[in-house]
């Protein structure tokens, strides 16, 4: 390791470029047209389908899902066969900071995706997204919380409004009350303490392209002009104080150092929701029982009370705020007796059923015997020809506008390799045009195949963004880069080897001339030797306390991420 160099990864969740430009263009961001201007920047290509959880955690390990293990929000224990919220203990694979440390260095890790329950480390780390509402233990050393908490207030690890009529300043509020925190403690973090190493995660532009892509966009259906008028200039603002941050936190750096700003996906607008279990339930991949209750709610959903009009309903008699995290409690005492009357996977009958959908990105399981509680398609030849049917099924789907509804169609062996590839999807359906949205809130959320869009307005698309800033940095564009060759990059440029290892490869094409070139990945392709990781024997994982579980999943259902 080199022990005179440092490195800053920055994690900008949600950022692509063409947004960034738009912002750049405006004279918002100067520090980032900067930086952009003297190094190597480019898209970042994450993981299919596009999943905060899973891109992450490959940024961190360069592995792909199928080494890792984490490829949802929940991810399903097969030693319990049910499904339990992610943490930092079923991620499998070394991270970053486990390889600074194992080098001799120190890392300061701040609010990282599936960095929860922390767990020791040669330096500091506190948790982020997906740590459990009210968790006391969201650090290590344990004592840094309390000390971050007493020089700066309650440390923010949520963020927790959403869109709703007249509530895009209180959106905007919570966002630059957690950036300005962010930034403090940044500061103090790198004053106080040594590093080679400092990850920081910044949630806020997911949050914001997710609940006001509609304000800032003019074309999407949703686009209220007065709406825009009146919010603009501080959704402006609001890139231009992240620009700012920026500029400190590579101010920190000497002049031997680097410094890498990347996303774990891109953005775009949707304008509707489609339901994948309708279209398996209409092709006879999927059956429901035939008791006189769950005909019944067939009957309800065919009259059009479905979750996502439920939703509808609410925020139309001023009850949408019920859809924020903070409210959860109070909004699922308030549905629940509807809720009954929904259709859900509950109500499948397993031993007819061939596949099903499950998640926010048209993902789909065959019902495979061994896998799957009750399933009954045979692995090897049985699975293959239903996924064969599916593929056939999927390419006649027609969206609103006439064309074909999805454009891509990718089995799991085309997306995931390693000894967890099997928990996997075993097809994902892309859509042609991603402004239609799988809507995985509920398993049955809607009437009818298509819908438009209520709530978020903003998605994840597959480019991200990516850029490499130092002495050793050949500034130009970046092609073909993807999530998992940061991670050999990060090393490579700390003095650690690990591409032997990973999925991902070094990026010596961004880097100056007289850089090693057998960093280069190998001409035969991927290899895929094994990690050095956590015992990897059983897929039977450690799950958190249900007290946790329970409150990761309100969180995630308050921010439309699960049901």
């Amino acid at each position: 390791m080199d022990a005179d160099r440092r490195l800053m990864l920055v994690g900008l969740d949600g950022a692509s470029w063409p947004v960034l430009r738009r912002w750049i263009d405006e004279g918002a961001m100067p520090n980032l047209a900067g930086l952009a201007d003297r190094g190597a920047c480019g898209p970042l290509r994450t993981v299919v389908p596009p999943v905060t959880a899973a891109a992450w955690s490959t940024i961190v390990t360069g592995l792909n899902p199928g080494r890792h293990g984490i490829f949802e929000f929940l991810v399903k224990d097969g030693a319990w066969d049910r499904e339990v919220p992610v943490s930092a203990r079923m991620r499998r694979g070394a991270t970053l900071w486990d390889e600074v440390g194992a080098a001799g260095g120190r890392s300061i890790v701040l609010n990282m995706p599936v960095t929860y329950p922390p767990a020791s480390i040669e330096g500091e780390m506190v948790s982020g997204f997906l740590t459990p509402p009210g968790a006391e233990r969201i650090s290590w050393p344990h004592g840094l919380a309390a000390e971050l908490d007493a020089r700066f207030g309650p440390y923010p690890l949520h963020i927790r409004e959403v869109y709703a009529a007249g509530r895009v300043d209180a959106i905007l509020d919570e966002l630059f009350r957690e950036l300005d925190h962010r930034g403090r403690v940044c500061e103090y973090m790198n004053d106080s303490r040594p590093w080679n190493l400092f990850c920081l995660h910044l949630w806020g532009p997911d949050r914001l392209q997710h609940e006001l892509w509609h304000v800032f966009d003019p074309t999407h259906s949703m686009h209220d002009p007065a709406e825009a008028k009146k919010h603009l200039p501080r959704i402006r603002e609001y890139f231009a104080r992240l620009d700012r941050l920026l500029g400190e936190l590579f101010g920190f750096l000497g002049e031997r150092d680097h410094g890498m700003i990347v996303s774990d996906h891109g953005f775009g607008p949707i304008e509707h929701y489609l339901c994948m279990n309708l279209i398996l339930l209409a092709t006879g991949f999927l059956e429901l029982r035939s008791s006189a209750a769950v005909r019944l709610k067939r009957l309800v959903l065919r009259l059009g009370f479905s979750p996502l009009n439920l939703y509808r309903l609410a925020a139309a008699i001023g009850l949408g705020r019920l859809r924020l995290s903070k409210g959860f409690g109070q909004r699922q005492a308030l549905v629940a007796p509807l809720a009954r009357l929904f259709l859900s996977l509950d109500d499948v009958d397993w031993s007819r059923t061939r596949a099903y959908s499950r998640g926010n990105y048209g993902q789909i399981y065959v019902n495979t015997a061994g896998r799957e509680h009750g399933g009954v398609v045979p692995e090897g030849e049985g699975r293959d020809g239903v996924l064969r049917e599916l593929e056939c099924v999927l390419r006649e789907v027609e969206a609103p506008d006439g064309g074909a509804l999805f454009g891509e169609i990718l089995r799991r062996e085309q997306l995931h390799e390693g000894p967890w590839a099997r928990w996997s999807p075993d097809l994902v359906a892309l859509p042609a045009d991603m402004r239609h949205k799988a809507l995985g809130t509920f398993d049955f959320s809607m009437s009818h195949l298509t819908q438009r869009v209520s709530g978020n307005s903003g998605d994840h698309r597959l480019d991200g963004m990516l850029l490499l800033a130092g002495d050793r940095v050949c500034p130009g564009p970046i092609e073909g880069a993807g999530v998992a060759d940061v991670f050999p990059t990060v090393l490579h440029l700390l003095g650690i080897g690990s591409e032997d290892r990973v999925d991902g490869a070094v990026l010596t094409r961004a880097l100056r001339e007289g850089e090693a070139a057998e960093h280069e990945a190998p001409s035969g392709g991927t290899q895929l030797p094994r990690p050095r990781s956590r015992d990897d024997r059983s897929r039977a994982i450690r799950p958190l306390r249900p007290d946790e579980a329970r409150v990761i999943r309100e969180a995630l259902r308050g921010v439309g991420y699960w049901s």
